[in-house]
């Protein structure tokens, strides 16, 4: 089912073709040392000590290493090397602004075509995102959540679809980073979860979209207001005003 859907690219994809079986393989295991704060955000890769540490010539690593550059998790410095995004209060702010315009778009496309076996993908998703939650482990839940997130857009065609799950892989990093185990924020988002499942379920498109437009608007705030509460995340307000005119994303979060 994973694989199944056009909004999930299969690991490793590239442009053009699909990685060798080795370079997936070092491609996933850079990837979850990034995600997971191994690499820290900004750090410098050095090509030579990761190719004898993952005991590869430099020519998969690099292939790896593109891949990650063309998900936005790492990139090209000068001389060729690469280093691991740095953490941006603003880049935050604009990349979620992305994502609720995309996502709304591609929700509104989705939800009239969802068929009843879809509707209960995504509703098994959901509950394995809450078996997740309940063993506190976040890498659990991290699957399920991005299967969620797809197959709401999965009929939003191809097009607008790699842009969605380029800005949903962006976001990923900092998510992960900065939500890991708060409780009160698993539990905000499980609500929401819940709520969006609950519009699409009565097939109510404008409520779908407003849910999780919103849920994104908060998940934005509490990112950018743990990192810098400096900045007013603007982008993020006003595409949240574009879907939800009317609407407002709560100004206290956890």
């Amino acid at each position: 089912m994973y694989t199944d859907s056009p909004a999930l690219p299969e690991k490793g994809a590239v442009v053009g073709g699909a990685a060798r079986p080795g370079v997936r393989n070092v491609y996933a295991r850079l990837r979850e040392e990034i995600l997971n704060g191994s690499i820290a955000p900004g750090e410098v890769l050095n090509q030579v000590h990761l190719a004898r540490r993952f005991g590869i010539s430099r020519t998969p690593l690099r292939e790896a290493l593109r891949i990650l550059e063309a998900e936005g998790l790492v990139q090209a410095r000068p001389r060729r090397r690469m280093r691991v995004i740095a953490v941006d209060a603003e880049e935050i702010d604009v990349l979620y602004a992305e994502r609720i315009l995309l996502e709304s778009m591609g929700i509104a496309l989705t939800v009239p075509r969802l068929r009843p076996g879809e509707l209960r993908e995504i509703q098994d998703a959901l509950e394995a995102m809450h078996a997740g939650e309940e063993t506190g482990n976040p890498a659990e839940w991290e699957a399920p959540h991005k299967l969620f997130h797809a197959l709401l857009v999965k009929h939003a065609g191809r097009p607008l679809v790699r842009s969605i799950v380029g800005a949903g892989e962006r976001a990923e990093l900092y998510r992960r980073l900065f939500v890991r185990t708060d409780p009160m924020t698993w539990a905000l988002t499980r609500k929401e979860h819940d709520a969006v499942l609950e519009a699409c379920l009565h097939r109510d498109v404008e409520e779908a979209v407003r849910r999780n437009a919103r849920h994104l608007a908060r998940t934005a705030l509490v990112l950018v207001g743990r990192l810098d509460p400096e900045i007013e995340p603007r982008a993020t307000r006003q595409a949240l005003r574009f879907v939800v005119p009317e609407g407002r994303v709560a100004e206290t979060v956890p």
